[in-house]
């Protein structure tokens, strides 16, 4: 029993650095954690974990009547059920239920959201297009939204695009089609890697055909599966606010902006 209760107690101290990671590294810009990887996402908790939970207790001891000894959670951890101090730790945490799980709760959520602050302030202060170390996993947010053109190894800047065109080479029964439309949104496997995109208003062209025109789809969105895409091209526009709201109401604006687009390329 005491082994199980300092097996708790562990968990209990590292949970703080798990939801810190997981506020942090939470969608879109982060991939989806996968079962896999659960054991590595736990590992690199224990440090963060251990920090919030020091932060907590000295809070505790130095702002509360109450006094947290590390010596209790080293004997409690131990779980050596047969020490009177043990046993005696035991009778006075059944009588302060209340406030422990009241201070847990608590230190959970205050991690939960410090990892979703410091992400929010690397995001406002632009910290991962300036610096790999600071990149989150998902690179397809950066691409499709055009925030690689902040990266400092790309002498561009993404702050001008309102619009984004895609022109996708899919290949299906030995069939290559050339698909382009405006960017809409995009959908990940669990593992990370890309699963389909989204074009809206999306126009057509059969490489295999004589003719040289694209096509209109009788379409607002066509769905993509990555697995039939051969390759990407991913182009950047300013569009001024009255022709992207004419674009949203009327279809046949969308295709004829995206037969501009078709023919600058």
């Amino acid at each position: 029993m005491g082994v199980i209760f300092g097996t708790v107690l562990l968990f209990i101290i590292f949970l703080p650095g798990l939801l810190f990671r997981l506020g942090f590294y939470s969608p879109p810009y982060s991939r989806k954690l996968t079962n896999n990887d659960l054991s590595n996402q736990i590992y690199s908790s224990i440090v963060p974990g251990l920090i919030i939970q020091i932060l907590g207790i000295l809070i505790v001891n130095y702002c509360t009547d109450y006094n947290i000894k590390f010596s209790q959670i080293i004997l409690i951890i131990q779980g050596n059920s047969s020490s009177p101090d043990y046993k005696t730790l035991l009778k006075n945490l059944d009588k302060l239920q209340n406030q422990i799980i009241l201070y847990n709760v608590t230190i959970s959520s205050i991690s939960l959201a410090l990892g979703i602050l410091f992400k929010t302030l690397i995001r406002k202060l632009k910290c991962d297009r300036k610096s790999r170390y600071y990149r989150f996993s998902n690179r397809w947010y950066y691409i499709f939204n055009g925030e690689l053109l902040d990266f400092p190894e790309i002498p561009d800047s993404s702050d001008d695009i309102n619009a984004k065109v895609v022109d996708a080479l899919v290949s299906v029964n030995g069939v290559n089609i050339i698909y382009i439309g405006y960017f809409y949104d995009y959908q990940l496997k669990a593992d990370g890697s890309l699963d389909a995109i989204f074009l809206q208003y999306p126009m057509r062209r059969d490489l295999n055909g004589k003719s040289n025109e694209y096509y209109n789809i009788n379409s607002r969105f066509i769905v993509l599966k990555y697995e039939n895409i051969t390759n990407l091209n991913f182009r950047y526009f300013h569009i001024n606010f009255e022709e992207k709201n004419e674009i949203k109401k009327t279809p046949t604006l969308g295709k004829r902006f995206l037969n501009l687009f078709k023919a600058s390329a």
